[in-house]
């Protein structure tokens, strides 16, 4: 696993040599066309790198990539010089500070894939792009006093999912302290953050008719439906303590979904419990 704090070197060269030349992080949320042109673009000499999950470090100054990158959406990261209060709702967009944690799952088998997907739903972030989850950047008094409860619900930090994802068999790379780098890094970065937001949500009401389903096939065994369910419930709950995170930092308010999800999974239950 690769770690990178826009501080340090990031591939063995004096960091004395680094300073010379500042580094930003490049993800492009789409394919297409004009994404085609970039993977081309690729192939010179400029001081690109591909990391997972659609992300790229760049070396040297962003605007030698103005033409090519405006056909295509993007966001430019670069170094947050500091990091906001958890409980501060009148913190400037361009305050806020993240953490990014990409992976891949090169030649990965069914259950790899199911695996990290579990895992994914543990962490305490947003999937913004394919392999490429978004964390807020928190002060150490923050982080302790959020994760010490989160923990305890099973959910996961920036760290400790990049550990697990490496342990279930994926390539990973972590940054931190990173803030986008503009309006229209900002405002796509936003875009996605609502619409993972409703993704992750959507997904999981897929999961509570799915439950209800297969509750009314009468093969399906009660123990399987128990156990779908406490799944659920502890996702719900995970949910719960991530999105009151999440609301404090970026101003994100999914309590009415969350509580509404919550109560159809109640009515599950009662026709499980009626029916069994």
């Amino acid at each position: 696993m690769t770690v990178y704090d826009f501080n340090i070197a990031d591939d063995g060269e004096a960091i004395e040599a680094k300073r010379k030349q500042k580094r930003y992080l490049l993800l492009i949320p789409k394919k297409g066309e004009q994404h085609e042109k970039l993977a081309r673009f690729l192939k010179s000499d400029f001081a690109l790198k591909k990391q997972e999950g659609g992300v790229y470090i760049v070396r040297g100054n962003p605007k030698k990539l103005k033409k090519l990158l405006s056909e295509v959406t993007h966001i430019i990261f670069t170094r947050a010089r500091q990091i906001p209060k958890g409980n501060n709702l009148e913190t400037p967009d361009e305050f806020l500070a993240y953490k990014i944690v990409a992976y891949s799952l090169p030649k990965s088998t069914v259950q790899q894939r199911k695996k990290v997907q579990r895992l994914c739903e543990k962490a305490g972030a947003l999937k913004i792009h394919r392999g490429v989850l978004l964390f807020p950047q928190l002060r150490k008094k923050d982080y302790k006093r959020f994760y010490s409860k989160a923990s305890t619900l099973g959910l996961l930090d920036a760290k400790k999912i990049s550990e697990s994802l490496r342990e279930a068999g994926a390539y990973v790379s972590r940054w931190t302290r990173l803030r986008p780098l503009g309006t229209r890094s900002n405002d796509v970065l936003e875009e996605l953050v609502s619409s993972a937001s409703r993704t992750e949500l959507k997904r999981l009401n897929r999961r509570i008719k799915g439950l209800l389903e297969r509750s009314k096939k009468q093969e399906t065994k009660l123990e399987s439906l128990k156990s779908t369910y406490s799944s659920l419930r502890n996702q719900i709950r995970r949910l719960r303590i991530k999105y009151s995170l999440l609301y404090r930092i970026w101003g994100l308010d999914a309590k009415k979904e969350i509580h509404s999800s919550y109560n159809r999974l109640l009515r599950v239950k009662k026709h499980i419990m009626k029916n069994r």
